[in-house]
């Protein structure tokens, strides 16, 4: 197989610099907080046992973009899964 025009990374990263930046850095930021959750989870559990609802409201902050992450990770894995089973 000979191809004329070889795709390289760096060829994609000159047609494209800004968004390649922009999804690299969403995902850091997605891994930065998906490491963090259980600290937040833990405390908050830590504030709830000490009468305190400052680390609870940090982490109702936090947990609804995991949610949703979660949610459309599932989401896109059935469809995935559906495409796999079909094609």
């Amino acid at each position: 197989m000979n191809l004329h025009n070889s795709i390289s990374f760096g060829a994609i990263i000159r047609t494209s610099p800004v968004k390649i930046l922009l999804t690299w850095t969403m995902v850091i930021l997605e891994n930065i907080l998906l490491i963090l959750l259980p600290l937040f989870i833990g405390y908050a559990i830590d504030g709830v046992l000490e009468q305190s609802l400052t680390p609870l409201i940090w982490f109702a902050c936090v947990f609804p973009g995991s949610r949703q992450y979660a949610q459309a990770l599932l989401r896109y894995s059935r469809i995935w899964r559906t495409e796999g089973e079909t094609g």
